[in-house]
């Protein structure tokens, strides 16, 4: 944590790093020591990183960073994969959810700094209620992606205090394609 706000702590971290592209690179390094291990389920509105590996698919993310949704309906794990939202949308998506969730992002940081398996998940962070109130305004239905528990390898969980961390992470680690591939597509159904 730099100073503990989501705008402030963005804007030092690219001064830090030399802008977007330095600061991507740091946050894979940053990735790596923030946060805490994780059973690799996705609570809803908590932010994972995690090594993913499947035959099933010829395109997908082996690096991904995801803000929790939960379950699916077939028992996978259920999130938003930032790496397919371009950069410049990706960064106004966290700041609304930030606003429409701080207050409580903020007490959770505060009550388990450092600690974010200790901080409470976003109860009404799912499917339903980030459709209803961001989904006009950003393409999450091609950001949303399916998990199993089985194919994930070293999941770890961020606290609030550091999502600006994987907000920044634009590093491509696609299998079959790039993350440009990925995220040339956003702008398709939107």
């Amino acid at each position: 944590m730099i100073v503990g706000n989501f705008q402030d702590d963005l804007d030092i971290y690219l001064a830090e790093n030399k802008g977007r592209t330095g600061a991507s690179k740091a946050s894979t390094k940053d990735l790596a020591k923030a946060g805490q291990k994780s059973k690799g389920v996705l609570d809803q509105g908590k932010m994972y990183s995690f090594r993913y590996f499947t035959e099933d698919e010829t395109f997908y993310d082996t690096y991904p960073i995801v803000i929790g949704l939960g379950k699916s309906i077939d028992g996978n794990q259920l999130g938003i994969n930032l790496h397919y939202i371009p950069y410049d949308a990706r960064i106004p998506f966290v700041k609304d959810i930030v606003r429409s969730f701080g207050s409580i992002m903020e007490r959770e940081s505060n009550k388990a700094i450092g600690n974010p398996n200790a901080q409470s998940f976003l109860a009404d962070f799912n499917y339903e209620t980030v459709s209803r109130s961001l989904g006009r305004k950003y393409n999450i239905k091609y950001a949303i992606r399916q998990y199993r528990l089985d194919r994930m390898k070293k999941p770890r969980v961020l606290g609030y205090e550091d999502w600006y961390i994987g907000t920044v992470n634009d590093d491509n680690f696609f299998f079959g394609g790039t993350i440009l591939n990925a995220q040339a597509l956003y702008y398709k159904n939107i």
